[in-house]
C-alpha cells in the first residue's frame, strides 16, 4: 500500500534526451554515491552563450507540460553575475564515464571541481505531490580536463600521474576553469580533439 501511495506521488509526463555543452564541474559526486544526500549528482557550470538554447529547451519542455514556468522548479539556475548557466544532475546508479575520444574507462576516477566535462542526460518533466519539476537525470559523462578530488589529509602539491593518459589530471584546482577554446590549457595536457559523445 504505501509502494503504491510513492508511485502515485510523482507522473512523469514526457521527456528528451541531450548532451550539455562543456561546462565546469561544481561539487561533483560521480565516482561514489553522495554520503549526504544518496545517489550521484553534480552541478555542471556553462557559460551563457553556450547554455541558453539547453536551458531553451528545459524551460519548453515545462511549458507543454505545465502552460508556463509558474510554479515548476527547473533544474538549471541562471547567474547574472558571471554570465552562466549551472545545470544540476543526479542519478540514482552510477553512470558511465568516457575519456575524451568517447571511450569508457573501466574504473571512474575521483572526479573534482574544477574538471571539464559534458554530461548525457534525460530531462523529464514531473507533476508531484509536492509541486511541479523537470528533473535531469544524467546518463553519462565526457571528461575534457580531470581535476582530481583530494582527500583532506593528503599534500595538495603532491603530482598524480594519469596511467592512462585519457584526460589531462589537475591537482587541486579550486576555482573554475576558463573557458576558452584552447585545446592546452595551463596545467593541462594537449589531448586533441574530441569525439561527439
Amino acid at each position: 500500500m504505501q509502494q503504491q501511495q510513492r508511485k502515485k506521488a510523482s507522473v512523469a509526463l514526457g521527456s528528451f534526451f541531450d548532451t550539455t555543452p562543456k561546462g565546469v564541474a561544481e561539487w561533483p559526486r560521480i565516482d561514489s554515491e553522495d554520503p549526504n544526500y544518496g545517489g550521484y549528482n553534480t552541478k555542471l557550470v556553462v557559460p551563457m552563450a553556450a547554455g541558453a538554447p539547453l536551458a531553451m529547451k528545459i524551460a519548453n519542455l515545462a511549458k507543454e507540460h505545465f502552460g508556463s514556468l509558474k510554479n515548476v522548479t527547473l533544474p538549471y539556475a541562471k547567474n547574472a553575475e558571471d554570465n552562466t548557466i549551472t545545470f544540476r544532475f543526479r542519478s540514482q546508479y552510477a553512470v558511465s564515464v568516457s575519456d575524451i575520444h568517447g571511450a569508457e574507462l573501466e574504473t571512474c576516477p575521483r572526479i573534482g571541481n574544477g574538471t571539464v566535462m559534458k554530461v548525457k542526460a534525460k530531462w523529464e518533466a514531473k507533476k508531484h505531490t509536492k509541486g511541479n519539476f523537470i528533473t535531469a537525470y544524467m546518463n553519462g559523462i565526457q571528461l575534457l580536463k580531470l581535476v582530481l578530488r583530494r582527500g583532506a589529509f593528503e599534500d595538495a602539491s603532491d603530482e598524480i600521474e594519469n596511467e592512462d593518459e585519457e584526460v589531462a589530471v589537475v591537482v587541486e584546482a579550486r576555482e573554475p576553469a576558463p573557458f576558452d577554446d584552447a585545446v592546452e590549457e595551463e596545467g593541462g595536457e594537449d589531448l586533441g580533439t574530441e569525439a561527439d559523445f
